[in-house]
């Protein structure tokens, strides 16, 4: 078992060397799976405690997994999550997320 960690959820996947393929593909569904069941607002964010980067960084990876597996399970859940953080000046940093950065 390895495990997969972050602030979001630690779970564990199995890798079966002998079928490497295979084995990373279903491994990595699982993986993708756990994180699509964590996210639960429509607006591209996931529950506390989570810092903004976070979601960033899990979008970006279903970006990867679907480049690397073509499942396009959840693409137009990363498209729609992805284009809602759009802020007002045309960068990822939207309004509501604004008062989490220091700017000096």
């Amino acid at each position: 078992m390895t495990p997969v960690c972050s602030s979001l959820f630690c779970t564990s996947v199995s890798l079966l060397l002998t079928i490497p393929s295979d084995s990373i593909r279903y491994a990595a569904a699982a993986v993708a799976l756990d994180l699509q069941a964590l996210y639960t607002n429509p607006v591209g964010y996931f529950p506390p405690p989570y810092y903004w980067w976070e979601s960033g960084v899990v979008w970006g990876s279903m970006i990867t997994y679907w480049h690397n597996t073509g499942d396009d399970n959840y693409n137009t859940v990363t498209q729609n999550a992805i284009v809602s953080q759009i802020g007002s000046t045309g960068d990822f940093m939207d309004d509501p997320q604004q008062g989490e950065v220091l700017i000096t």
